[in-house]
């Protein structure tokens, strides 16, 4: 078996349209939270708040990929973009990734595909009884959205999309290091994306009570993971890629290695088409599992990246699992609480957080976190404020309708354990 390395990181969030920027805005402690005419054809009350992405004109500020711009989604251009910049942090001073084509495979996460492209068109099909836009049959379904990035960075290689819920970006990234230890192939380009602001999803998830009424005067403290406040989650979007490649492989190129995967495993509750089951019992188990192939014990974990998305039940569960795996105390946080809950991007987003805590030291804030509700978060230590710690070994946790759950341990390069 191998092991398996991180060695190229891209992100595309309301908070930066690269790593940098982003991880920038993070450690600030910044919300791109507002309140949005977005849905301005249909009149809801409250009026809705969301993490939107601003100022992003991908023919404008990314030229070297328009050729593509006609066959993507709202979504799949976060998408491009990402990928983009984590192959080429990746690829670094090197001419190439892999000799063998072959050997370079491409995963695309997304729970919502080209819901933006579909809405758009049933409503001109409505108005005019014509779908207008010729490229529609590339832009909606996932299908080929792997392919048009293998396409771009030349992977000849194994293509897979996965739909598993909002975490759908983990699970890419989950089964590349399935392959990549197992030996099928040697470098994957995973991550996830999605564009989920459209009226008929948002609507849904009003009519379900998970996203948020807000009714205050501050968007940017609503949404509030693991508080006693908190009062259901926000809408965001985005993208997250990064590279997988086998140990042997990247030391061979010199490749620069920001972290390795160590363990990951999925399970399912099998209780609830839509919330995850209150005790929690069945997501441990994929925390057990991850923990028993990474071949570490739970104490070793210093910070938990959760799926915390604001609401009770996820919220609630969420920490009910944690600690059933995890004894001590243990630090988590949810950054959804700064960019809104970007589904498909999502978990492929926290991963990449992960990353950056391991390679800086600095784990971001939870902004507008106070205090657990009674009888929740015994054992567990969220931060409101960036913190430094020199965290060796990490964990990420995340669930999603049906009772999906994910766990996924990584290990930061530079640790000596």
């Amino acid at each position: 078996m191998n092991r398996v390395v991180i060695t190229g990181v891209g992100v595309v969030s309301s908070l930066g349209l690269n790593t940098g920027e982003w991880w920038k805005n993070i450690l600030k402690g910044r919300s791109t939270i507002s309140f949005s005419d977005k849905f301005k054809e249909i009149d809801i009350k409250p009026q809705p708040i969301l993490a939107e992405i601003a100022n992003f004109n991908f023919k404008n500020q990314f030229p070297h990929l328009s050729q593509y711009e006609k066959y993507l989604d709202r979504g799949m251009k976060f998408g491009l973009v990402a990928a983009d910049e984590a192959f080429k942090d990746s690829l670094g001073k090197n001419t190439y990734i892999t000799e063998k084509n072959n050997d370079f495979g491409v995963y695309v996460g997304t729970t919502t595909g080209g819901i933006c492209s579909a809405y758009t068109s049933a409503r001109e099909y409505i108005n005019s009884g014509e779908v207008l836009d010729d490229k529609i049959i590339y832009k909606f379904p996932p299908s080929s959205w792997p392919a048009l990035i293998a396409h771009h960075v030349k992977a000849q290689g194994k293509l897979q999309v996965v739909g598993t819920s909002c975490y759908a970006g983990g699970e890419s990234i989950g089964a590349a290091f399935r392959e990549i230890k197992s030996g099928r192939l040697k470098v994957a380009l995973a991550g996830g994306l999605d564009a989920p602001i459209v009226t008929t999803n948002y609507l849904s998830f009003k009519n379900i009570g998970a996203a948020i009424s807000y009714e205050g005067e501050k968007p940017a403290e609503a949404c509030r993971p693991f508080s006693k406040e908190r009062g259901g989650m926000v809408f965001g979007e985005g993208s997250a890629f990064c590279v997988l490649e086998s140990l042997e492989h990247a030391l061979a190129r010199d490749a620069k290695i920001y972290a390795e995967v160590l363990g990951y495993s999925v399970s399912s509750d099998g209780e609830n088409m839509v919330h995850p089951s209150r005790t929690g019992s069945r997501w441990s188990d994929a925390i057990d599992s991850a923990l028993n192939e990474a071949g570490i014990s739970s104490n070793k974990i210093d910070f938990v990246s959760c799926h915390g998305t604001g609401t009770i039940l996820n919220d609630e569960a969420e920490m009910r699992a944690i600690k059933k795996s995890i004894t001590s105390n243990i630090r988590i946080g949810s950054i959804k609480s700064m960019l809104g809950h970007s589904f498909g991007g999502a978990c492929a987003i926290e991963i990449i957080q992960l990353i950056k805590t391991l390679e800086t030291g600095w784990i971001p804030p939870t902004i507008n976190f106070t205090n657990f509700r009674t009888g929740e978060g015994k054992g567990c230590i969220v931060n409101n404020r960036k913190e430094y710690h020199n965290c060796k070994y990490v964990l990420k946790t995340a669930t999603g309708f049906g009772g999906s759950n994910l766990a996924m341990v990584l290990k930061g390069w530079d640790c000596d354990e």
